[in-house]
């Protein structure tokens, strides 16, 4: 303790900067004001963002958590992030982003047991705070004294990053803050970085020497990759891999961008709304080496044996969690280690072959159609010409974050991640609402490179109030608003009795430039593509909506193999 004395708020600040944290995202609120007031001198290791809501804090944590690697701290009043900022922790807990939740119980004291105002304790008169966030995170912890705040703090780092990763809560009553850490007390806190340790982990050479042996005697194998390979930062490693063994190279929805899509390896996205070339390689396949994914039912077109069949093809699955790993498909060769240390181990074994992948890659492509270019005629545009502009007219270094509903859809359809562009969506819950914040937390994890929002006139007015934000702490993102006055997919889905799907004709783009950003209307495929640039070179968030028609539909996205079900 070198001697001092310190409240359990200055405590955890110091915790936090011994993590390496580098970003705290929230509302100041409740009892965790003493933990702003304790940051307010740390402002040069970490920065500290303030969020007009709750929820925009959560989706931008978890997109900065799930692009980096590393947890950012979300902070505020305990009923408020339970509540408002549910969304975002949900998103991190099923998609596995790490991310710190630190909040208080604002119980009152002596006083918790007779029902203050706002409190969260769970006695008769207040709600379950606790509860509720034992039901969205990977752990939560409460602190009763200023040790715990500070011990426990540590261990929601240590929680967030070994394994899977995910959200860990920390509730605090408000002793653990207000109170001082004294000298010589036990148990001790320790303030070395040591303490925080966490290992990823490689499975056992007798599996990996399996594995490898399996692999090396496929004539047909493809990998399927998913967001754990984004977690890992292995998609170089993954590139390498493929490149050597001559393997296609599919990616579940949520694995949308860990692969360059103009790589003559890439074989697309697989699943309902993939591509057919994409579900027709892994279908043909003999082997697959799935990366970084639990092979959801909606990965599989629920379970198609079409695409997986592990009667008739291999299955080599690597994930970090052992219960991930034959989780939902029974795996011949189960491999519970990090992906990027596990590609890398098997890489040794296997050195490089020529498995006729590309050509594979290109017969499929051929006989089942390639990004096949939409009509961008028209005004208003069609949704999916838009799109089609979009994959051609971003840059290469892009950070694109996608939305809900039908514009999501034709995203993962028709958007190609070529080179080195990173794609985000809501891959876990599929909320509205994800892609603006999403877009700020990609922007503070690479402020040098373009990034862009895209969502549809829904999504973007449950969030429009996250640019005022963006304009406040400079973080020039790119909002373009695929405006067809309706939500998409629920009016399609209607058929002809639509009911509670339709919006008024707003002028979004007015809304926004009042709100100080740069702001342009477009409804052509020429008028995009000429915002585009202006909106990069403004300098300051910028907003491009775009109308497009109701022509096109997520049906027209469905894949032949989900259709044929």
């Amino acid at each position: 303790m070198e001697n001092e004395t310190m409240t359990g708020a200055r405590g955890v600040a110091r915790a936090l900067m011994g993590m390496g944290i580098d970003l705290v995202v929230g509302m100041p609120g409740g009892h965790t004001g003493s933990i702003y007031d304790a940051l307010y001198d740390h402002q040069d290791e970490t920065r500290v963002l303030l969020v007009r809501e709750e929820s925009i804090g959560s989706a931008l944590a978890e997109a900065y958590g799930r692009l980096t690697g590393k947890p950012a701290v979300v902070m505020g009043q305990g009923a408020w992030v339970l509540t408002n900022a549910g969304a975002g922790i949900v998103e991190a807990y099923t998609g596995c982003s790490p991310m710190i939740i630190l909040v208080d119980f604002t119980e009152g004291g002596s006083y918790s047991h007779h029902g203050p105002y706002q409190s969260g304790a769970g006695h008769y008169g207040s709600f379950d705070a606790q509860r509720g966030f034992e039901a969205i995170t990977k752990r939560t912890f409460v602190a009763r004294d200023p040790v715990q705040a500070v011990q426990l703090t540590q261990l929601a780092y240590k929680h967030a990053m070994t394994g899977a990763p995910g959200p860990v809560a920390v509730l605090f009553e408000s002793a653990a803050l207000n109170r001082k850490l004294e000298p010589n007390v036990r148990p001790t806190v320790h303030w070395d970085a040591n303490y925080l340790v966490h290992s990823s982990t490689l499975p056992a050479d007798d599996d990996l020497d399996a594995a490898a042996t399996a692999i090396r005697s496929a004539s047909r194998p493809v990998i399927v990759a998913g967001n754990g390979v984004r977690l890992s930062d292995a998609s170089e490693t993954l590139t390498r891999f493929s490149e050597a063994l001559d393997i296609p190279v599919a990616t579940t929805s949520a694995g949308k961008g860990v692969f360059a899509e103009d790589h003559p390896l890439s074989a697309g996205v697989i699943g309902t709304f993939g591509n057919d070339w994409a579900n027709a390689i892994v279908g043909d396949a003999d082997l697959v080496l799935a990366v970084g994914t639990r092979l959801s039912a909606s990965d599989l077109v629920n379970d198609n044996p079409k695409l997986l069949d592990p009667a008739r093809q291999v299955l080599v699955q690597i994930d970090i969690d052992p219960l991930n790993a034959s989780w939902t498909q029974p795996a011949a060769h189960a491999l519970v280690g990090d992906a990027q240390r596990t590609l890398q181990a098997l890489r040794q074994r296997l050195g490089e072959s020529a498995t006729g992948g590309t050509g594979r890659v290109e017969s499929a492509r051929q006989e089942h159609g390639f990004y096949a270019q939409q009509p961008t005629d028209g005004s208003p545009i069609r949704p999916r010409g838009a799109v089609s502009v979009l994959a051609d007219a971003l840059p290469d270094d892009a950070i694109v974050t996608c939305d809900a509903g039908e514009n999501r859809l034709f995203m993962l359809h028709d958007f190609r991640a070529n080179g080195r562009r990173k794609f985000l969506q809501p891959n876990a819950t599929g909320g509205m609402g994800y892609a603006v914040p999403a877009a700020l937390g990609a922007k503070v994890a690479f402020p040098n490179t373009p990034v862009f929002a895209v969502c549809g006139d829904g999504g973007f007015a449950m969030t429009m109030h996250a640019l005022m934000s963006a304009i406040e702490e400079k973080l020039p993102i790119v909002t373009i608003v695929l405006n067809n006055q309706a939500l998409g997919w629920v009016l399609h889905g209607q058929g002809d009795r639509p009911i509670a799907s339709k919006f008024a004709d707003f002028d979004l783009s007015a809304i926004s430039e009042a709100i100080g950003c740069a702001a342009y209307r477009v409804s052509d495929a020429d008028g995009l593509r000429e915002a585009i640039p202006q909106a990069l070179a403004a300098g300051r968030p910028a907003v491009i909506e775009v109308l497009v028609s109701l022509e096109d539909s997520f049906q027209d996205t469905i894949t032949a193999l989900a259709r044929g079900r």
